[in-house]
């Protein structure tokens, strides 16, 4: 792996565990909302079809974009692909005028789950490093 990959592994590794955390939330208000505990089979399908679970998506992908761009031996990242992750991380998590339905999501979540606010400390801290 060059820097720039290790770089994104890391900061994939970050955006995992705000995402577990948010899979885990919205795995709770599901089950609130059935009355049933979700097995892991019920929550991926939720994760990948309903629409309830329709905000986590965006994140789902970043995560599977960061991990292909960083496994990439043939075109391996660039500090350019470095600075477009964090961009689109600073989009969905920062910019206060964009994904504004994930964002109300978010701030449910973070009420309801410390461990996410340590989570979320850990990558802005890394996508200010960034700047």
């Amino acid at each position: 792996m060059n820097q720039y990959a290790d770089t994104i592994s890391s900061l994939s590794l970050l955006l995992l565990n705000v995402h577990r955390s948010l899979l885990d939330f919205q795995r709770t208000v599901q089950e609130e909302l059935e009355e049933r505990q979700l097995s892991a089979l019920d929550v991926l399908n939720m994760a990948i079809n309903h629409p309830d679970f329709e905000w986590l998506r965006g994140v789902s992908a970043i995560i599977a974009q960061m991990n292909e761009a960083a496994l990439d031996k043939k075109n391996p990242p660039s500090e350019e692909s470095v600075k477009i992750f964090a961009r689109q991380l600073r989009e969905v998590f920062i910019d206060s005028s964009r994904h504004i339905n994930f964002k109300n999501r978010l701030k449910v979540a973070l009420a309801r789950d410390p461990t996410l606010h340590q989570e979320m400390a850990e990558l802005r801290r890394a996508l200010e490093k960034l700047r």
